[in-house]
């Protein structure tokens, strides 16, 4: 399935929506008919105008959207025909005068735009697309009411719009003060694990010295105080122990350093889509994180022939795409299925055979469906799979020494 603004790029795109059965959520709404229709009395057509303006301030509030007018929805909300509108240059005209006034604070040009996608067999008629931005922190939209009616703040929840109670609205006015207070938060935190940071690379080489620094890290991914740019910074600095110089790494050291980055990456579930789409914020850990995850599948195989590595490595990249998989994170999860075949084609040249396997099943893990039986660890190498660094040693059965007579 695309992104909801691809869907709205091309006439195709949005014929698309019906075939792919795209539903109305919190970040897209359908409408049949176009607002103020000539066609319709003075008086509804100025209801029209005051249904558009709480559209747009509610799709702004909820986090921004996406509104096609010209789309019909079946009984459950989901796309099921693009009669689009006649006429519809004109109603965007309409459309972007309406949303020009009676709004506190004014669109900004780059937090509305509104434009029609014309149907290529008929060049009046088209469905026009209305893309509204999230509204900036500690600034929510309101619509004004006439002479000294108060302002209306509403908001998008699901597939409707509601009235902000009192202390969503008293949330959305001091969000500039919390968001002040977060971003001070995290500078003393970032100041405190840049500390450890240069405390782990200078412990270069000494890999017992490196382990033990990575633990009061844990304390920055444990409490849910903190943000996107501190869950960044203890990846890096679990990341020293990844980069520093290969000839040393132990097993030892890799999985304590991906038990970290894997604390730091948001919680999403290996079973299920999430409910909303991944953050821009949490993409970039994905991306940040898998990069490690390669370093350590190369250097596994390429300098280290160590398969334990080799399997924390394939371990890291094999959870994050899961999570892409899942939640159609494509650039991400294109990126790691490189970061897969170019591991393996280094095994290859290095006839590491048993590298590819780990490497395979950790990929076919990532991508199974989950309805069948589980994807079956390859023979002999269920020990490395599992996070061990040796075999398990089958027991000799002892001889009976022969009774004393």
């Amino acid at each position: 399935m695309k992104k909801l603004y691809e869907y709205a790029e091309t006439w195709d795109g949005l014929l698309a929506l019906v075939t792919d059965g795209v539903p109305e959520g919190p970040h897209l709404d359908f409408k049949r008919d176009a607002y103020s229709d000539s066609r319709k009395p003075l008086e509804k057509r100025e209801a029209d105008k005051e249904e558009l303006r709480r559209d747009a301030t509610a799709f702004a509030n909820g986090g921004g959207g996406l509104l096609l007018i010209g789309i019909a929805e079946d009984g459950q909300g989901r796309a099921c025909s693009v009669p689009g509108i006649e006429n519809a240059a004109a109603h965007e005209n309409n459309m972007r005068d309406v949303l020009s006034r009676s709004i506190d604070p004014p669109f900004t040009k780059s937090a509305l735009r509104v434009r029609t996608v014309f149907d290529p067999q008929n060049a009046t008629k088209g469905v026009v697309v209305v893309e509204i931005g999230e509204s900036k922190v500690g600034f929510p939209h309101a619509v004004q009411g006439k002479s000294d009616a108060p302002l209306d703040f509403w908001i998008r929840t699901d597939k409707s719009k509601r009235r902000m109670t009192y202390l969503q609205v008293r949330a959305s006015f001091q969000a500039d003060e919390v968001q002040a207070a977060q971003q001070r938060l995290d500078s003393m935190a970032l100041v405190e694990i840049r500390k450890l940071k240069y405390a782990i690379r200078s412990a270069s080489w000494d890999f017992g010295k490196m382990v033990p620094l990575l633990e009061p890290l844990r304390i920055y991914v444990a409490d849910l105080n903190f943000g996107p740019p501190v869950h960044s910074e203890v990846i890096s600095a679990a990341g020293e122990v990844i980069s520093a110089p290969r000839a040393g790494l132990t097993p030892e050291a890799a999985r304590a350093a991906v038990d970290i980055i894997d604390e730091a990456l948001p919680v999403y579930s290996l079973v299920g889509r999430a409910p909303e789409p991944p953050s821009d914020d949490d993409v970039a850990l994905f991306r940040q994180a898998s990069d490690y995850g390669w370093g350590l599948v190369y250097d596994g195989v390429k300098y280290l022939n160590s398969l334990p590595v080799i399997s924390t490595g394939a371990r890291l990249l094999g959870r994050l795409l899961r999570y892409c998989y899942l939640n159609e994170v494509k650039e991400v999860q294109d990126e790691v299925l490189e970061h897969f075949e170019r591991a393996r084609q280094v095994a290859k040249e290095r006839r590491r055979e048993h590298a590819i396997k780990v490497l395979d099943f950790f990929q076919h893990d990532a991508l199974d469906d989950r309805e069948g039986p589980p994807v079956p660890m390859p023979d002999g190498l269920e020990w490395v799979i599992l996070g061990r660094d040796v075999p398990n040693k089958k027991k000799r059965p002892q001889k009976r020494r022969p009774r004393q007579r």
